[in-house]
């Protein structure tokens, strides 16, 4: 049971709106509602003053008590030959890893999902390897940050405060920080060829130079200038988009911008000290990667099927699996994938709202709505406890600003796991 709060007060609170996770926030609480917030970031204000609470389960789109919403999941899941479970960008590790163990109980296949419905692409840490830093560090330390095919003002407000408004570093470094934006300062438009062309200027690589102004889309006398700046710095931090990179919906881009930009930071080390800084959206999506990896040894995409756990990033995500017509029961944990920014395919949409469904969220979404069952939680950014992960790997206890009378999303997951075991499932 989370902790009883005044009715007005002003608690500390670990932010989840974007993934940096800013722990020196001040909200002012009344019952169970967040009124306002300090520092006001746009983000952090959209986010935790949301009152759209999902307050009641379902059961066949009529209210149903909490034990029937339930037993009623239990016996979806436990009729299932192929489950899959997916959502969990908003859980906290405890939840996580009571998911996890859910999906090896059922030998489901574990997808986690972004808001947008997108599976982790993990091929560029895989093949090439990463580079990364804390915020701390590279706020100490780098003295030319580049926003690569991201805009953090939108996105991540406060990442210049984060890492220091003040363009000096201190004396220890003895330099003077400067940010770079590529998209504005060189009108690049494709991350992917971007990073090759620069890669190749410093590693003095042939190149041909009609070919990479045609398919980067700048002048290479622009892009030698940044080459040369970059090799220049005493220490670069890349700053990208976790999600997208600069490739909206196209999965095979996406893996190759990621691919591309990690053997671009590898390059850099030839010159200088070189990190790359991923930019998730909110929630806990650091968490979910870890705790899989921690847990089976892979990222996402982790099947049970056999009895232990395997991975088929290729096969076995959540939409592939619906488009396919191999799910036959889906268990979402806080995720929306028929949300209007959702980017799965209709086969795989028409096929998610024809299979029995279990939605366990804190928000009247489109998904939940069209659920079999509906189980409502506490809403994640306001009033659950437990530990998340920042966007750099380090984890930090998150604490309920405010009180709720709902079950924690790892009480509804391990209560559905005993209605199971009652079952003999």
């Amino acid at each position: 049971m989370s902790r009883p709060v005044p009715s007005v007060a002003v608690r500390p609170h670990v932010c989840t709106a974007c993934s940096l996770l800013c722990d020196d926030v001040q909200v002012r609480v009344d019952g169970e509602r967040v009124v306002s917030v300090e520092p006001a970031c746009p983000k952090a204000v959209e986010r935790l003053t949301s009152t759209a609470i999902a307050a009641t389960c379902a059961v066949g789109g009529k209210a149903a008590d909490y034990e029937r919403a339930v037993a009623a999941a239990a016996e979806l899941l436990a009729a299932a030959k192929m489950p899959v479970v997916t959502g969990l960008q908003y859980a906290t590790v405890a939840a996580m890893r009571a998911a996890i163990e859910l999906a090896e109980r059922l030998g489901a296949t574990i997808d986690p999902i972004d808001d947008r419905g997108r599976s982790g692409e993990f091929a560029a840490v895989q093949s090439v390897g990463a580079v990364t830093a804390t915020l701390g560090e590279i706020a100490a330390r780098a003295d030319l940050v580049v926003n690569w095919f991201v805009d953090p003002v939108a996105t991540h407000p406060r990442l210049r405060e984060r890492l220091g408004d003040s363009p000096t570093l201190g004396a220890a470094t003895g330099a003077t920080r400067q940010w770079i934006d590529v998209a504005t300062k060189l009108q690049a438009t494709d991350a992917a060829e971007s990073a090759r062309v620069l890669r190749a200027l410093l590693q003095d690589a042939p190149l041909d130079e009609q070919r990479a102004e045609t398919t980067a889309g700048v002048p290479l006398a622009k892009w030698r200038d940044l080459a040369d700046q970059l090799a220049a710095a005493k220490y670069v931090a890349f700053v990208f988009d976790e999600t997208t990179l600069g490739v909206d919906d196209r999965d095979d881009q996406r893996r190759l911008a990621k691919v591309a930009l990690a053997e671009l930071v590898a390059a850099l080390h030839q010159h200088t000290r070189c990190v790359a800084l991923p930019l998730a959206p909110g929630g806990n999506l650091a968490g979910v990667r870890q705790t899989l990896t921690w847990q089976t040894g892979f990222p996402g995409a982790v099947t049970f099927a056999s009895g232990a756990p395997e991975y088929h990033p290729d096969e076995a995500t959540g939409q592939q699996m619906l488009a396919r017509g191999e799910a036959d029961a889906v268990l979402v944990v806080g995720g929306d994938p028929l949300g209007k920014h959702s980017t799965w395919s209709p086969t795989a949409r028409d096929a998610f709202c024809s299979t029995p469904t279990i939605v366990i969220d804190s928000t009247d979404t489109a998904t939940r709505q069209a659920a079999a069952v509906a189980l409502a939680v506490r809403p994640f950014h306001i009033a659950e406890a437990g530990s998340v992960f920042r966007t750099d790997g380090v984890a930090l206890p998150l604490a309920a600003a405010v009180d709720s009378h709902l079950p924690s999303c790892e009480q509804v997951l391990r209560d559905i796991a005993a209605a199971l075991l009652s079952r003999g499932g």
